[in-house]
């Protein structure tokens, strides 16, 4: 394909066990990303990497725009989840699903 404009990432998903066996911070697993080359897109997963998840704080909003310009970054993709079976004993409405869906959805606009 010539003239295709094909750019590379990674998610954070790809630092699942380096993440959660505390080898790599949040802040080491964009550092890890942006080592690869200037504009890496990177994929948050939310309920990995955001303590006060499903809701973005503005502390996490600012942390992470940071770690965009100071590693070249570029956000492209932010993976959440509509968990239906998310409070025991019951599964979640229609309803309780979209504004689940809607918080993470408002967090991801903010994160570019």
């Amino acid at each position: 394909m010539t003239g295709a404009n094909i750019r590379l990432g990674s998610t954070t998903y790809s630092f699942n066990d380096e993440y959660h066996s505390y080898e790599l911070s949040l802040e080491g697993m964009f550092e890890a990303i942006g080592s690869l080359g200037p504009g890496q897109g990177v994929e948050l997963i939310a309920p990995q990497c955001i303590r006060t998840y499903p809701e973005v704080s503005e502390a996490f909003e600012r942390r992470f725009l940071d770690a965009v310009d100071r590693y070249d970054l570029v956000p492209s993709a932010f993976g959440h989840y509509s968990d239906l079976g998310r409070i025991s004993g019951r599964q979640l409405s229609i309803e309780e699903a979209v504004e689940f869906s809607r918080i993470q959805l408002e967090g991801a606009k903010r994160l570019g």
